[in-house]
């Protein structure tokens, strides 16, 4: 006979999968001085790379504060965070 095993929360799975993930980033106290990259902002803001890439050129997007090198680029997630939280409706909030 099968029995139903019961399967326990783990701390680190609180959160639901389908919630903001821009939103978990922003009240889970995310280190301001983590460095992210464009693929990692993209998904925080549900964006592509390339539009993320034409918010730069345009100015509508921080540019990069820091290098190593020319193709490692990161920004630092508390750049991002006031990023995103200016593009916030406020629904969102």
């Amino acid at each position: 006979m099968f029995t139903k095993k019961h399967h326990h929360a783990q701390p680190w799975a609180t959160k639901s999968v389908n919630e903001n993930p821009v939103k978990m980033m922003i009240d889970s106290g995310l280190a301001d001085m983590a460095r992210l990259s464009i693929k990692e902002i993209a998904v925080l803001a549900g964006l592509c790379e390339q539009s993320i890439r034409n918010k730069i050129k345009t100015g509508e997007f921080p540019a990069a504060d820091y290098r190593s090198g020319p193709r490692c680029v990161r920004w630092s997630a508390g750049l991002v965070r006031q990023w995103l939280e200016s593009t916030r409706t406020p629904t969102e909030q």
